[in-house]
């Protein structure tokens, strides 16, 4: 059942046909600003009212029959519902998503473990990150039993004790150095399962929502860059209300051109899907319409060893596949790190060329290759013809 939190309203959910209702035994005119189901029970985090605003407060409701309402929020010796102040740590709650069998909570700089215990507690708390925690309420998503989190100032996989950065000397700094200072609580990530990608969409900046992502391949370990369209956010799932009938007497089509499994359920089977939600409509990703995506591999500000030297690019070549119809090369440079890179116009090569003449000269260096067309390549290595040169 959908539970609803605005962060400015009571919490309310939705029990099917009719209208929204409040949360039973919820305190009227208090709110919360993040709400999770964690086993029987609701937790709403950071909450408001007319007694005042309690930003480290959490309320857990009494436990509820799977697929039906808590219908008590106020503690009692008759039920098991509680509340905690997790205050130990500055800064407000963000938000809460289970993992395995206990529920992480996140302030900016710190991570809460909550785990079912029974008896008077009925659940324990305790601090397993005091250093590192979510950056926004929507910064964090499930990955194969772990959590994906962008913190702030970086990029980590958790397991509930231990993390791995996974941004460090990749992408950590050039995200944080694009994202937009007021705009940046509407960062999102979303794991999409069947393509074994989590997309982490941000605003750039001047962009109030997310114009672009990071994509992380949890198989190959790696990220790409993806444009977004000013996106809400990306959950996983499907919205069809024109699906057809899949009993026998209703399918029109012939036994030839019928797809799919007798049978089989059109939820389940789009579930894999991604949708991409705007302020005003929502789009599915994934699906089998032919497009043409342009496509980028690049790599950036590089120092080759030696930081201090200017060094001159004078050619590339670029190892790539057969029959990868047409690509684009530039090369940029930076005197310092800090710099904008200053890019050359883009040459163009045509497949079975390999050789591409440009140049470029700085302290730090960086090339980039994209396509436009609908051609599938690879490129297995870049080799750049680099001359170094004296310090100014």
């Amino acid at each position: 059942m959908p539970i609803i939190s605005n962060g400015a309203d009571e919490p309310v959910f939705w029990a099917g046909p009719g209208n929204l209702a409040t949360l039973t035994d919820w305190t009227a005119t208090e709110s919360c600003k993040f709400i999770a189901a964690f086993k029987f029970h609701l937790f709403a985090l950071d909450i408001s009212g007319p007694g005042g605003t309690f930003r480290s407060l959490l309320r857990w409701s009494k436990a509820a029959e799977p697929g039906t309402i808590p219908n008590e929020w106020t503690p009692s010796g008759a039920n098991d519902a509680g509340d905690v102040e997790l205050s130990d740590s500055p800064g407000e709650l963000l938000c809460a998503y289970p993992m395995r069998d206990s529920l992480l909570i996140y302030k900016r700089n710190a991570t809460y473990q909550a785990k079912y215990v029974g008896g008077d507690n009925v659940f324990n708390f305790r601090k397993v990150q005091s250093t590192s925690g979510a950056l926004t309420r929507r910064a964090v998503c499930d990955v194969n039993g772990q959590h994906l989190v962008v913190s702030d100032g970086d990029i980590v996989l958790s397991d509930g004790n231990n993390k791995r950065s996974i941004g460090e000397a990749r992408v950590k700094d050039w995200l944080f150095n694009q994202l937009d200072q007021t705009n940046y609580p509407n960062l999102f990530c979303a794991y999409n399962r069947a393509q074994h990608e989590v997309v982490i969409g941000f605003p750039t900046a001047s962009s109030e929502f997310c114009n672009s992502a990071l994509v992380y391949n949890v198989d190959l370990d790696s990220f790409g860059v993806r444009d977004l369209a000013a996106l809400v956010h990306a959950p996983v799932g499907f919205v069809n209300d024109t699906v057809e009938s899949n009993n026998w007497a209703d399918r029109t089509e012939t036994w030839a051109l019928t797809i799919g499994a007798w049978g089989s359920s059109t939820i389940s089977s789009a579930r894999d899907s991604m949708i991409y939600i705007h302020t005003d409509e929502m789009h599915q990703q994934d699906v089998t319409d032919a497009e043409t995506v342009t496509a980028y591999l690049g790599k950036y500000s590089m120092d080759f060893g030696d930081s201090g030297r200017v060094k001159f690019l004078r050619r590339i070549h670029v190892q790539a596949r057969a029959n990868y119809g047409t690509l684009f090369v530039r090369a940029g440079s930076q005197m310092e790190p800090n710099d904008s890179i200053a890019w050359t116009s883009e040459v163009t090569i045509t497949d079975p060329e390999q050789i591409v003449n440009l140049f470029a000269q700085g302290r730090y260096l960086s090339v980039e290759v994209r396509s436009a067309g609908d051609s599938v390549w690879k490129i297995t290595g870049l080799d750049l013809e680099i001359e170094q040169r004296g310090y100014f």
